[in-house]
């Protein structure tokens, strides 16, 4: 999927930004606040804890989808499937995934009415993490490329876990400081948004979860920050813990921009 193609999808998620030519990361807008975000030198911690954890519990959800066979046989057959059916579908997953995250199922909504304005949206408060809503629109998924209503599901649900944990560690930490900088700010750039600390977990969580239901021959294991991408072998196209690990005497957002133009 391209650069714009992920930008145009993903900007009618979550929240706006300023235009999808202004995709680049910004050094000073995450300097603000440098342990909401996984481009700035604070991340290390969060990215080897999530690298524990993040792919691990995104297999767990592919393997239980799977087991399940009318999963199995309905996601041979999902390009064919119309929106009604799929819908049936998705909801059993969402059963499954809360389920499996030990979570406060959260609402699910897939209608055309509750936020029209945006294809898939986790609609929270920070001071209520028991009360979120996940949101799929009809209208605009029913036309999209089938994948994709799965891979926002599974995306979105995952901020409901997000929100809820209480332990005070690492992953808990930074996803507390983003979801608390999203409700502060208005305006991103696509790529300073994909790069808060719960936007990135949650997609690579969801990409690596498509990547296994798909043999990873689908785009949608291609939404999101690059260093939460996969290719076609199910590695990440960036690996940020690398990175962090090994300097390459630029900012870790002057890197990642070039990376990006290069993409």
């Amino acid at each position: 999927m391209s650069v714009k193609l992920t930008i145009a999808i993903v900007s009618l998620c979550c929240l706006p930004f300023t235009s999808a030519a202004q995709g680049f990361a910004s050094d000073k807008v995450q300097s603000k606040a440098p342990h909401a975000f996984v481009l700035q030198p604070e991340a290390k911690p969060f990215l080897e804890r999530a690298a524990l954890e993040t792919q691990t519990q995104a297999r767990q959800l592919a393997r239980n989808i799977q087991r399940v066979r009318t999963l199995a046989k309905a996601l041979k057959e999902w390009e064919t499937l119309p929106f009604s059916e799929r819908v049936e579908y998705l909801e059993q997953i969402f059963a499954i995934q809360v389920r499996l995250m030990q979570i406060k199922q959260p609402d699910l909504l897939i209608d055309a009415s509750s936020y029209p304005d945006k294809v898939a949206y986790f609609d929270f408060d920070p001071s209520e993490p028991l009360e979120g809503k996940v949101f799929l629109n009809s209208a605009k998924l029913a036309d999209a490329n089938p994948w994709l209503s799965l891979a926002l599901l599974i995306h979105e649900t995952r901020h409901a876990y997000q929100l809820q944990q209480t332990e005070p560690d690492e992953l808990t930490q930074a996803w507390q400081a983003a979801f608390v900088l999203q409700k502060e700010t208005e305006k991103w750039s696509a790529s300073d948004f994909y790069a808060l600390a719960n936007e990135f977990e949650a997609f690579q969580y969801a990409n690596f979860a498509m990547g296994l239901l798909t043999n990873f021959e689908q785009p949608e294991q291609g939404l999101g920050l690059l260093g939460a991408q996969y290719d076609s072998q199910g590695q990440l196209v960036i690996d940020l813990l690398q990175w962090h690990e090994h300097s390459s005497g630029v900012s870790l957002v002057e890197r990642y921009n070039n990376a990006l133009a290069n993409h």
